[in-house]
């Protein structure tokens, strides 16, 4: 079995049987493991709704034989009552009524909180799990969940059920001859240390060389693989037809026998390409036919010829088969929720509202472009091209419309200046920076949001969701582009969201309708326990304690940095507003409600403190298990998330703090060291380095008086503690928009 970065990932290694390796962070320029073949079923589930929820949430499904309550809390379900779905005695799936509204005899025995026996003003109880062991999961009703309408769309691995987190991987270099074996397990590692188990080989690319395949075999990656077909329609001639044969069957034979290749695609976006062009639309009968004879005859015939006993998807997306005998298509939108898989853009909606996202089963492509890191786009332009609308610019955003777009979207959230134009080139320079830290940080905010969504509608019966794998992991150029790795390897701040957002636990906070909601996301293999802690700070005007530039970084971490058992109980920063603590249980392959408040009541408890003083901020911390409890640093997974009640714009912020200390020398390509601020928070934070490398974390906030420890590891050979630190710069959103929260604070920087 392969160790891994993940659990998933040692499962995926597991079901390949892929030898072990000491080190699964290392990356190994030519591997030394002995490949071998191993043996492993891997299945595509797809089932009407209901039955699949036998598949991921244990027996019973979504039926039930206790007595529905009678909640008045209006549900997502139109017309139902409001509960939720409860693993109760840690034995069995029940539906409870919302513990929110109804107080009765399923739940007695509330312990006090702040002191009281009830715990906000209205007597709310905000934990969802209170009492019996009752594991609370999404609202719905479980009459109406019989009747969703749709089909599962997950993938089984020796049986289990395995969340796909991944990427479309584009070819790594526009030359073949630059794919060396070192540039592609570059690119591979990477998606190892995101906390991938899956990778897309993407039609419009390139079939990848033998490396790819053999480091996915090696290090536990499942390959989604595609012939190389994308966006178009294609011919149906007998040469063409025989010459399609023989590639694809050279290809079938040179990567299939790869444990790690476990579905192949017919083509990318050929079926969606339709709607695209008006001769595709105005004679769809001759194209369809062309499809068929292309995809489902030569194509399929292929792959039911080489390999019968592989997923084949004639294209993705696709509403998948009404029936395999005969072989009925389920033509239409191709892009439906409701069936097979999805791809997701939208450039015009608010990209940090849920609502803006559909209720997919697996989303095999979404995206939000930006420009490179500014090391890396600095190293391939000249001072000219740093300024808003710039040639050089323009002519590194190929998208059409895009920069009108992504402005627009800047504008929902964030404080805009009046210009972009102005008239000295420090002035140019200084906006150009504040509008590619807003490019940056957009970016990452749109798939906080997207794949926090996904992630949790696993449990959710309208969805289902079981797999994101977004578009796109790696770059080709220095130019804007959809990835989260710019083309010399560095990582832009949606690539730490990803990171984040793909470990095996998660905790997410969402503010909607009033109401704040704290879920947590489990893809452990067994049931475990969770520490979670709800607290509100000030965003400003903090006293730290003088031991406060001594604090641990666990108090402020990501999810991939452990703490202890009672760490959450210390503060991660400097005094609190408010703050509640409990321990809760944490079913397997799960995603639930543990937190539900009135925003408004909370803020009452927090005195001084207004919507645009204050936010939320939730930590957790849970016990590993499974295979990830021998990688996870302590035994623990810690998560943390972070609430708003209104847009960036709107906050009042003050000039934070921020110092790097304690500065280490860890190993010859890595240096530690420890980032702290003040008492005014540093919103929207991130660090990057004129070195070649990536950092273990990136992109937070920090809360007042608080610190956290981060290791730069380096990409380019040895580095050293006065070299790494010498690199850095280190960004946040008062300091790029100084002019705009104190006009006076305003002042050219020299390019």
């Amino acid at each position: 079995q392969a160790a891994s970065v993940s659990s998933a990932a040692a499962a995926a290694a597991a079901a390949v049987g892929a030898t072990a390796i000491e080190d699964p962070t290392a990356l190994a320029v030519i591997s030394s493991i002995t490949h071998r073949i191993g043996f492993r079923v891997i299945e595509l589930v797809r089932k009407p709704v209901p039955e699949a929820a036998e598949e991921l949430l244990g027996a019973g499904g979504w039926s039930s034989t206790n007595k529905i309550g009678t909640g008045a809390r209006t549900c997502f379900w139109s017309g139902g009552n409001c509960g939720q779905w409860g693993w109760v005695n840690g034995s069995k799936w029940e539906f409870v009524s919302d513990p929110v509204r109804r107080i009765d005899k399923w739940y007695t025995g509330y312990e006090d909180f702040l002191g009281t026996t009830k715990s906000f003003p209205g007597g709310e109880n905000p934990w969802w799990n209170d009492a019996l062991g009752i594991w609370t999961g999404y609202n719905n009703n479980p009459t109406d969940a019989k009747n969703v309408e749709g089909e599962s769309f997950f993938f089984k691995v020796n049986g289990v059920p395995v969340y796909a987190k991944g990427a479309n991987v584009i070819p790594p270099s526009l030359l073949r001859t630059n794919a060396t074996p070192e540039v592609v397990q570059r690119t591979l590692y990477n998606a190892l240390d995101a906390k991938m188990n899956m990778v897309r080989v993407w039609g419009g690319g390139w079939y990848m060389p033998d490396s790819f395949y053999e480091y996915c075999d090696e290090h536990g990656l499942l390959v989604w693989q595609e012939t190389m077909f994308a966006c178009a329609p294609y011919p149906r001639d007998s040469a063409f037809l025989d010459n399609v044969k023989v590639e694809v069957e050279q290809n079938v034979r040179r990567i299939s026998w790869h444990p790690s290749v476990f579905l192949w695609g017919g083509n990318n976006e050929v079926e969606a390409s339709f709607d695209w062009y008006r001769a595709t639309q105005s004679n769809q009968p001759l194209y369809t036919s062309d499809y068929n004879a292309l995809f489902m005859d030569t194509i399929g015939g292929v792959m039911k010829e080489l390999v019968p006993s592989m997923v084949y998807l004639d294209s993705s997306p696709s509403n998948g088969l009404i029936s395999e005998e005969p072989v009925i298509k389920r033509w239409g939108n191709s892009q439906d929720p409701r069936y097979g898989d999805v791809h997701f853009y939208d450039y015009y909606g608010n990209c940090m509202d849920t609502k803006t996202f559909p209720m997919a089963k697996f989303v095999s492509e979404h995206g939000w472009p930006s420009y490179p890191t500014w090391p890396t786009y600095k190293e391939a332009t000249s001072a000219e091209d740093w300024s808003v609308g710039s040639p050089g610019m323009e002519f590194r955003q190929r998208h059409f419309n895009k920069t009108a777009e992504m402005t627009n979207q800047y504008g929902m959230h964030f404080k805009l200046p009046p210009s972009w134009n102005a008239a000295t080139t420090g002035e140019k320079f200084r906006l150009w920076k504040m509008y590619h830290y807003l490019n940056q940080v957009q970016q990452a905010l749109c798939f906080d949001t997207a794949f926090g969504y996904w992630h949790r509608l696993r449990s959710e019966p309208q969805a289902l969701t079981m797999g994101i794998l977004y578009w796109q992991m790696n770059d080709v150029w220095p130019g804007a582009s959809w990835s989260g790795i710019d083309s010399s390897w560095r990582w832009k701040p949606m690539q730490y969201v990803v990171k984040r957002q793909f470990d095996d636990f998660v905790v997410q906070s969402y503010e909607t309708n009033g109401r704040l909601e704290v879920f947590v996301v489990s893809d452990m293999p067994l049931p475990t326990t969770a520490l979670i802690k709800v607290s509100i700070y000030q965003l400003s005007g903090s006293v730290c304690p003088s031991s406060s530039n001594n604090a641990s970084s666990s108090n402020n971490a990501s999810s991939s940095t452990a703490g202890t058992n009672d760490s959450l109980d210390a503060d991660i920063g400097g005094p609190l507003a408010w703050s509640a603590t409990k321990r809760v249980q944490v079913p397997a392959h799960n995603a639930a409600v543990v937190f539900d408040s009135s925003v408004t009541d909370m803020f009452s408890l927090a005195p001084g403190c207004s919507y645009s003083t204050c936010y939320v901020h939730v930590d957790a911390e849970a016990d590993a298990v499974g295979p990830l409890a021998a990688y996870a640093p302590g035994g623990k997974i810690r998560s943390s998330a972070d609430s708003f009640m209104m847009e960036f714009k709107g906050l009042k912020l003050t000039k934070p703090t921020i110092q790097l200390s304690d500065i280490q020398q860890t190993s010859n390509t890595t240096v530690r060291f420890t980032v702290s601020v003040g008492g005014n928070a540093a919103l929207l934070t991130y660090w990057d380095s004129d070195l070649l490398g990536h950092f273990t974390d990136n992109f937070k906030n920090l809360a007042p008086c608080s610190s956290i420890d981060v290791e730069f590891k380096s990409d380019q050979g040895p580095v050293t503690p006065a070299e790494v630190i010498t690199s850095l710069t280190i960004q946040d959103l008062f300091d790029t928009q100084a002019d705009l929260y104190t006009p006076s604070a305003a002042a050219p920087t020299k390019p």
